[in-house]
């Protein structure tokens, strides 16, 4: 296999957590890794084909809409051993999911695809490794996930909310993530919620909701406050006294457009000091203000605000 771009390595690398993708899809985590705005050359799409990287499909009567299969196990063998090891910085809990999908399903789900959109608007070669752990019925392991991503001893978990769970059964992880924190005191831990929102589109399902999804987010930090750690203490004391443990709650459109700047430092209100009245980029100003208020050293503006969640409705 010859590809021997560093910018090419990184952007393959990048596939890999992924069992299918649009073109738009593979186009933006391209943008990603290239840090631009252009399109990915259409030779290196054809290479990537023609290696055996990705496998193109397109859905029976149709002519447009391609998908495109990522051959897992082919990328896992070009980078094994070298510093692009699709395993490496792996969590033990989750080191069998990082291993290559052997029977890939196409069954789409809303959940699944929308969490998929979220990830793909900003993952890129600043983290080490992003697994998406398949075993959800599994209940050997404390926590499981919808994505974590791994960042030398930083790991984010990821639990998308799209309106179908119950708020017992999303509230009871919250103690369970904390207690591994506890467990791992010389590692960075985040919990990011993203909850469905008015502008969450999913191709081939109807909008869930029609509006922003406060209320809900609302009520749920209303729930967080009156249960208790796995210690039997109030959740929320014990997460105060947590210092390598964080809980954010976003909204979809906000994941998409601020969770890249969450993960490289910038200062965000987490679930207990946000405001649940507006977007967070709807009155930037004063979410600096807040996040100046929980944290000692000034943090910059941010350059560029992404573009609204509809411009990655990924076809």
């Amino acid at each position: 296999m010859v590809f021997e771009q560093e910018l090419h390595l990184d952007f393959i690398k990048l596939l890999y957590p992924f069992t299918w993708l649009s073109y738009a899809q593979i186009n933006q985590l391209w943008k990603n890794a290239s840090g631009s705005k252009t399109k990915m050359p259409s030779g290196l799409l054809k290479k990537l084909e023609s290696e055996g990287i990705i496998k193109r499909k397109i859905a029976e009567g149709r002519k447009r809409g391609a998908q495109y299969h990522i051959r897992q196990e082919k990328i896992k063998q070009f980078f094994s051993g070298t510093t692009r090891d699709v395993l490496n910085n792996i969590l033990p809990a989750f080191f069998r999911d990082a291993f290559p999908v052997k029977s890939p399903s196409h069954t789409i789900n809303f959940h699944n695809e929308a969490l998929k959109n979220v990830l793909v608007s900003f993952y890129s070669p600043y983290f080490d490794s992003l697994v998406l752990p398949r075993i959800k019925t599994d209940t050997k392991d404390i926590i499981i996930p919808d994505a974590i991503l791994c960042k030398g001893d930083f790991f984010s978990y990821l639990e998308y909310d799209n309106l179908t769970e119950e708020r017992a059964a999303l509230l009871s992880k919250i103690p369970r993530y904390l207690y591994v924190a506890k467990q791992q005191p010389n590692k960075k831990h985040k919990l990011i919620i993203v909850f469905t929102d008015e502008t969450t589109i999913v191709k081939g399902f109807q909008r869930k909701r029609k509006s922003p999804p406060f209320h809900r987010m609302e009520n749920f930090v209303s729930a967080v406050k009156k249960i208790k750690a796995l210690n039997g203490l109030p959740l929320v004391g014990e997460i105060s006294k947590q210092e390598n443990f964080e809980l954010y709650l976003f909204t979809y459109r906000e994941a998409i457009q601020y969770l890249e700047s969450l993960f490289k430092g910038k200062s965000f209100p987490d679930y207990f000091h946000r405001e649940f009245t507006m977007a967070f980029g709807d009155n930037f100003k004063n979410l600096q203000k807040q996040s100046e208020s929980l944290n000692s050293q000034n943090i910059e503006s941010l350059n560029q605000k992404k573009s609204q969640a509809s411009k990655y409705f990924f076809e």
